[in-house]
């Protein structure tokens, strides 16, 4: 359940996204450059405040891993001993949580297993998978992905059990809580927009549970994504949570270890034609220059993300993303730019909330898309499921002031820049 920040009043009134980064910005890149690729020594910019970049690297969901970046250190430029002491305190939760979300995971494996129910890990330790150390990559979530068919088999075993359903509705999966884990039974690998593209990505995605592969961390072995499906995955995931509360550090995070550790020659000879033709490519390009850039991915790693004129928006895309902080908890403007409609045939941005509504539930509401005469009904389903979880502090406030507009005409500005699902 994602619960507001005490940061979430300190965000910017304004946004641009062609600033140069703070030396606290430039201080937490570097210390998790140091601690994704254990290369020593990290590059720290003079007369930065180690309270902001703690505070960031919390509100980013990578405290633990600035921990680690913070151990190589030399004493003099180590942090003042309390906030050493949060930052170690938190690699402490993050591992011990790491352990406990691992075991309950290895437990539904064998359960699924028992049963024949394939199923496949979706990001949380398949993303960790890649990292030098993935207990200190935080965890949410066990994200199990099940054939549609499977699913009513899948959520009757859960339930015997032990797992309750949390009947808030969800898009594309069940979430279940139980046995100290909260557990999300998909049965959609992502959201897919309703174009040629998306229906390209939904019938390669559509198979990815036959196509998985065993993982191994420590003594335990489960199921993931490899290659191409986890490139998709990771896309998907981000794409999409750019257009709506936004992104967080962790998440690019994810995809500069992915990168990284791909097998020499996988990304030309198997994931850029597929990615190519799904739209993806562009996106993958920026979002891999700034983990190039920024997060201390070599260059001898990822040589295709240059040449298409893109260092700007790789820097834009990072700005914004700190800007709003892990999945828009930093700034509560960036809640409103769901309601805002995009300019479209040249027309200008503009409050629509109707508008939007109806894009959602064409999108998560199969009935509705199907069938637009009961589009309707999402307009008063969906504002109450808001107004439920906003009580139980699963949502953000809605903020439509001037601000939130300005800042979502700057945002759309650089996101159809990306050039998302085109050809």
């Amino acid at each position: 359940m994602r619960s507001q920040s005490p940061e979430t009043d300190r965000h910017e009134a304004t946004l641009s996204l062609t600033r140069p980064f703070s030396s606290e910005e430039r201080a937490l890149f570097s210390l998790l450059a140091a601690a994704m690729f254990q290369v020593g020594l990290p590059l720290m910019p003079e007369g930065f405040d180690w309270k902001r970049v703690i505070e960031e690297a919390r509100q980013q969901a990578v405290l633990p891993l600035v921990a680690e970046g913070m151990a190589s250190l030399p004493p003099a430029r180590q942090a003042p001993q309390e906030l050493k002491q949060a930052a170690q305190q938190a690699a402490f939760y993050a591992v011990t949580a790491y352990e406990r979300i691992l075991h309950t995971q290895d437990q539904l494996i064998a359960l699924f297993q028992r049963e024949n129910i394939p199923c496949v890990i979706l990001k949380g330790l398949g993303a960790a998978a890649c990292y030098p150390k993935p207990e200190l990559r935080l965890q949410g979530d066990i994200d199990l992905l099940v054939h549609r068919h499977d699913l009513d088999r899948a959520c009757a075993l859960l339930e015997r059990t032990g797992y309750q359903e949390n009947k808030r509705p969800q898009d594309k999966h069940i979430a279940f809580l139980g046995h100290g884990a909260e557990v999300e039974l998909h049965y959609e690998a992502a959201n897919y927009p309703g174009n040629p593209a998306g229906e390209a990505i939904h019938a390669h995605m559509s198979q990815v549970v036959d196509r998985a592969v065993q993982v191994a961390l420590g003594p335990y072995r489960f199921p993931a994504l490899k290659g191409l499906d986890q490139a998709v995955s990771l896309l998907m995931h981000m794409q999409r949570h750019i257009w709506a509360e936004g992104l967080g550090l962790r998440q690019l995070c994810d995809w500069t270890m992915f990168v990284h550790h791909l097998e020499e020659g996988r990304w030309e000879q198997e994931i850029a034609p597929a990615l190519q033709s799904f739209g993806l490519y562009r996106f993958a390009q920026i979002v891999t220059g700034s983990c190039a850039k920024y997060l201390g991915l070599p260059e001898q790693a990822c040589r295709w993300h240059r040449g298409i004129g893109a260092d700007d928006l790789s820097h834009s895309l990072l700005i914004d993303l700190v800007s709003s902080g892990n999945f828009g908890r930093k700034d509560p403007d960036r809640q409103g730019y769901i309601l805002i409609e995009g300019p479209e045939n040249g027309k200008p941005i503009r409050v629509s909330p109707i508008s939007r509504i109806n894009a959602k539930a064409r999108l998560h509401m199969p009935l509705c898309k199907r069938y637009p005469v009961f589009l309707p009904v999402a307009w008063v389903y969906l504002p109450v499921r808001y107004y439920l979880g906003r009580r139980k502090g699963k949502y953000m406030p809605i903020r439509l002031n001037p601000a939130a507009i300005a800042k979502a005409k700057i945002r759309t500005a650089l996101y159809r820049q990306f050039h998302l699902f085109e050809p």
